[in-house]
């Protein structure tokens, strides 16, 4: 009887080890949720002789929602809105200076992304992301009507995130937002807007 017992037992223990693992996969969180604050910039030439380079930096909240499809791969969502508008800036002959009256803003962002990510550490990966984006710029000056310049673009971008417990981290990305040849509402050559984010993130 008492081999038995002892049979049973240890069946049963070998039987907790072989699951716990199975189960602790299963448990795992699959989806997360970031809240961010990004730089944005835009820059772009104009469409005449001496070319000067139209600029502006803003800022904007970012959030995203995502879906963890296997270890080292995610989809997710991307929603963002401008903060404040700012001056925009004309560089020629290599002098900076504000275009006075104008400003300018990365008014919204909405994107999906796919995340392929690779592991340093126990605690630090780095990723990159890949998707398609619609980018709402808009331009002011005082005493006219604002115009919105709309866009949907490719969009790309590295980063790297780091671990403050198993369900929550921080990370920094850079993304290329926005990028063309040649905007003709505001005949504008080459116009492009990046942004670079600091995010909170956590697993559920």
């Amino acid at each position: 009887m008492a081999k038995i017992g002892y049979a049973r037992l240890a069946g049963a223990a070998l039987a907790l080890l072989l699951l716990n693992p199975l189960h602790a996969q299963e448990a795992s969180p699959k989806w997360y949720a970031e809240l961010g604050y990004t730089h944005f910039h835009f820059s772009s030439a104009a469409d005449h002789e001496p070319v000067p380079l139209m600029s502006f930096s803003s800022e904007a909240a970012i959030g995203t929602v995502g879906y963890q499809l296997m270890p080292h791969l995610a989809v997710e969502g991307v929603l963002g809105t401008g903060i404040a508008d700012v001056g925009v800036n004309v560089k020629q002959a290599g002098v900076s200076a504000p275009l006075v009256g104008v400003r300018g803003i990365v008014r919204k962002v909405g994107g999906l992304y796919i995340k392929p990510s690779l592991p340093v550490t126990d605690r630090i990966r780095l990723f990159a992301r890949l998707g398609w984006v619609h980018v709402e710029h808009r331009f002011s000056m005082a005493g006219y009507r604002s115009y919105d310049v709309n866009n949907d673009s490719v969009t790309f971008g590295v980063g790297v995130q780091a671990d403050l417990s198993p369900r929550s981290y921080v990370q920094v990305n850079w993304t290329n937002y926005f990028r063309q040849r040649y905007d003709a509402d505001l005949a504008l050559l080459r116009p492009k807007t990046y942004g670079l984010t600091v995010a909170y993130g956590m697993r559920f």
